[in-house]
Formats: structure tokens, sequence, C-alpha cells
């Protein structure tokens, strides 16, 4: 009966992959750029839609027999998602900010450009496949968002006896939701939004195998290894995710994971992140890319100690940095919050791979000697992407602002408004979210504050710290990002800090439900 039922999701899956032949048409400009790109994500999207619908019909199949997890779970999916929904509605085809309009371009040229990841076109394309708007984009992850989060709320909500605190949780659940950080980032198709989502998961996942003893089968060990290889790669910082999860693993699930099972996983993560990451950067080399954006990293500090009338760095220095930038420019255009010398040609074209690696050196050895600029300039940015400054970069709505002519800046939309469904239903619908998101922006240190919840996450580490507590080390999975980002972020973006936002929201509703589940036993044992 199960062959006859994945049997009959390969077909489906099939037919939807011929489907695509004639929905691509509609974005799709030209003859596919790369052939390779253009077939493996034929392939992709029969597996995204062949596991979509295992997924759903598992989901209906425990709804029909009335399981009263997934009846409380389909209640708060629905939820999660109206909301969603109707702001959807609003915003379509939802919040495009940038470079979501080069991926766009990328996939609609079976591209597989690295400068926001290769990976973000693949999940483009797919998705462009259901239906050719980017609208479906956004859909996709709200869907994705709304499972993944209600399913959470129903782990934690399902023993609970008490009625009153039940709907508290249900209340700080959905004015997260609503609130303008985790809104506007739903809406969004930023790999940071869309890892967000993957690393929430990921971390429920996990706390709920550790704190309840929930069995970790096969096909959830395999998602796990999937999530942990997606979040190493997808974005570089992530890498750590390999050596955390893999040490939850070890520590909390050795006694029902046998050691082939662990042995497995292990040689699985390894192995997909060099395929995902090694193979392609050497099959597909983009080395000059790669470098380029590597340097943003470095430009910002840069820029604000080569400005810097106290610092020390000698000639040979900077005659080493004048092979990759162009010093003067990037001492001119210093800015704690972006980097305008690299928009603004402070990059050579024709630097080489040892002129890069000259470069990083001497960075590094130029860091080391202007310590105390270079920690100050770093917080300065970290703080600006939490609100304290008004000269953070936080989301806007760039399809709305162009339409109305605040950004004039053409090519960047061009390709995407050349498709009528992917123009907002109605200019006053969307005017009702910018609104929104542009009050939430002016009052950026209340509503995109990430400080105070960094705080709080490692007042309880200090507090709760012990090698065998499982918050502890999703705790670690959900900040270690944190110093990565303060070393090496580019600008004030909130965005990089958003999958900490995400997971370490909920990890406070986690860390919640079970101080107060003790304190409700142990007043019961006493009353």
């Amino acid at each position: 009966m199960k062959l006859l039922r994945y049997g009959i999701f390969a077909i489906i899956a099939i037919l939807a992959v011929f489907l695509s032949f004639y929905t691509e048409k509609f974005f799709m400009v030209g003859q596919p750029a790369q052939i390779f790109t253009y077939y493996s994500s034929k392939v992709i999207y029969f597996f995204y839609i062949f596991f979509s619908l295992s997924f759903l019909f598992n989901f209906g199949s425990f709804l029909k027999k009335k399981d009263p997890f997934y009846l409380k779970w389909g209640r708060y999916f629905i939820f999660h998602l109206i909301p969603l929904l109707i702001a959807l509605i609003f915003s379509w085809p939802g919040i495009f900010v940038w470079d979501e309009f080069w991926i766009y371009e990328c996939a609609s040229k079976f591209i597989l450009d690295n400068w926001q990841s290769y990976l973000s076109v693949y999940y483009y394309i797919i998705n462009l496949y259901i239906f050719p708007s980017i609208g479906t984009i956004v859909l996709a992850h709200i869907i994705i968002f709304s499972f993944v989060s209600s399913w959470i709320l129903t782990h934690l909500t399902i023993t609970l006896t008490n009625h009153k605190f039940k709907w508290l949780l249900l209340l700080l659940t959905g004015i997260a939701v609503v609130s303008p950080a985790i809104l506007f980032n739903t809406l969004m198709t930023y790999r940071s939004s869309i890892l967000a989502t993957l690393e929430l998961l990921l971390c429920g996942l996990l706390y709920f195998s550790a704190q309840k003893k929930i069995h970790i089968n096969p096909p959830k060990l395999a998602l796990i290894c999937l999530l942990t290889v997606l979040l190493s790669v997808w974005r570089k910082e992530g890498i750590y995710h390999l050596l955390l999860v893999s040490m939850f693993l070890l520590i909390f699930c050795r006694h029902y994971l046998n050691r082939k099972a662990l042995i497995s996983f292990f040689i699985a993560i390894i192995g997909g992140y060099f395929t995902l990451d090694v193979a392609y950067s050497y099959f597909f080399s983009q080395q000059h890319t790669s470098m380029k954006y590597e340097l943003t990293a470095y430009m910002n500090p840069l820029s604000i100690i080569l400005a810097d009338k106290d610092s020390s760095i000698d000639g040979r220095t900077i005659e080493v940095f004048n092979k990759v930038i162009d010093v003067e420019k990037t001492k001119q255009l210093s800015y704690h919050y972006e980097t305008p010398s690299f928009w603004n040609n402070g990059v050579r074209d024709n630097f080489t791979a040892d002129d890069f690696n000259d470069f990083k050196k001497a960075y590094w050895k130029t860091v080391w000697a202007n310590k105390d600029i270079f920690v100050t300039a770093r917080l300065r940015t970290m703080l600006g992407a939490s609100g304290f400054s008004l000269k953070g970069y936080y989301s806007a709505n760039g399809i709305y602002n162009y339409l109305i002519g605040v950004d004039n800046r053409e090519n960047a939309k061009k390709t995407v408004l050349e498709h009528k469904v992917n123009f907002p239903i109605s200019l006053w619908t969307s005017s009702k979210i910018v609104t929104y998101l542009e009050y939430s922006k002016r009052h950026s240190i209340i509503f995109w504050n990430f400080i105070p919840l960094v705080l709080i996450l490692l007042i309880i580490f200090i507090r709760e710290f012990s090698l065998r507590n499982p918050s502890i080390w999703i705790i670690c999975i959900i900040l270690a990002r944190i110093p990565i980002l303060f070393i090496l972020e580019p600008g004030s973006y909130f965005m990089y800090y958003y999958p900490m936002y995400l997971s370490g929201t909920y990890l406070l509703f986690f860390y919640l439900v079970d101080k107060t589940s003790h304190f409700l036993a142990r007043g019961g044992s006493h009353g």
C-alpha cells in the first residue's frame, strides 16, 4: 500500500515536471544559459513536489484519524497562515528589497550565480515552476514557516493543563508572528529569512528529541542531516552547524541512535557539505566573484581604520592594500553602516588570487595592530543593525517604491515587472503594509532590536549552564553566528542576525514553558 502511494506521488511529481516546461515560458528569458542548471532544476523540482506531497498526505491522514496532536497542529497552522496570507495579499507579491531582483534575473536565465548563493537561485526556480510569479516564492516560505511554527507551538502546549497559560502562549506567539521583524522577514525571500525558518525547525527537532525523549527515526535523522548541510552551505557563517549539531546528537541521542546511524550521519553531513560547497566551487569556478564577495567583509572595518588619524599602518601594507582596493577612495568613503567604496569603484578590476591572499594577511595584521579602533567600529556596526541607529538597513518594499517613483533604479526591477503577476494587487493596499513597515523603522530601537534578546539568552546560558541541558546547546547553536558576524559583517543589516532573532524568540517560549511546567508541578505536589 505504501509503495502504491509513493508511486502515485512519483507520477504526480513527474506530471508537475512536465507542466514546468509550460510554466517556465512565463518567466524564462531566452534560452537557458546553463544547461546543467536547467535540467538539474527539473530533478530538484521532482523531489520538491514528491516530498511535499508525502508530507501533506501524512498530515492529512492524521487529521482524518482525528489524532489530537495533528488536530491541534492543524488549528495552529491556520492560526499562523491567515494573518500571513492577508499580509501577503496586501503587500503582493511580497517584500523585495534589492538583491532578490538579481536572483530572479539569474533564475529567469538559469544561471547559478553564487553572490547570494546558487541555492537561492534553485529555490527561486522550483517555486516559479509552480506558478510563475515571485509571489509564489513568498507564499512557499509563508506555508513552510506556518507549519514549522505551529508544530513547535503544538509541542509546547500539548502537555499543558493550565488553559490560561496556553492562551498566554498563543497570544505571545501571535504577537511575535505579526511583529515587524518576523512579519516582514517572512514576506521576504532573502536567504537569511529562509535559513531562519530552517534553523527554527532544526532547533525544534533537536530540543524536543532531547527534552521529551522523542525518538529520532531514520526519516527524521535524514531531515536533521539535510537542515544541517543547508544551514552550513547557504550562508558561509553557518558552517559551525556541522560541529554543534553533531555534538548535540552525540550527547543527547547516542542511547537510541546506534553507532552505525551516528557514523552515517557524520559521513552524510561532511559529504553533503563537500558536494554542495566545495564541488560547486570546483565545477563552477567564479573565483573573482567569490573574492569580491569575501572582500565586502573586510572593507567596512578597514575603511574606518584607514580614516582614523590614530591608526597604525606602515607604507608596505598600504601598497599591498592598493593592489586590491583604491585606498584613498576607501578612506574617503569610510562608513560604519555599509561599504560605499565597494559600490563606487573602490575595488581594482584586475587583482589576482595572490594579491588577495596578501591583502588578507595584511588586513589581519592591521586589525591586530589597531584592535581598539576595530572593536569600536565593529560594535557600532552591530548596534546599527539592532535599531540603535536610523542608518541601519532593514526591510523595504522595492517594487512599491519604484512604482510610486521613490526608487528610480529601473534595471534591477525591469525583468520582474515585465510580468503582470508580479505587480501589486493594489498600490493602496501596498501602502498600508509600507506604512506599518516605515513606522517600525522610525522606531527601530523598539521593533528591530535584537540586543535585549541576546542578553536574555546569555543570562539563561549562565544561570542554567550544564552540558546535559539541551537548552544550553540550542543557545550555542543560535548565538554562534554572533561573534562571526561581529568580525565579518559588511554593514548594519538586521537580516544577518534574523536567524538568531527568530530561533532565539522561540527558545524563550521553550524556556518559559519548561519553567512554568516545573512551577505548576511543584505547586501541585505541595497542594
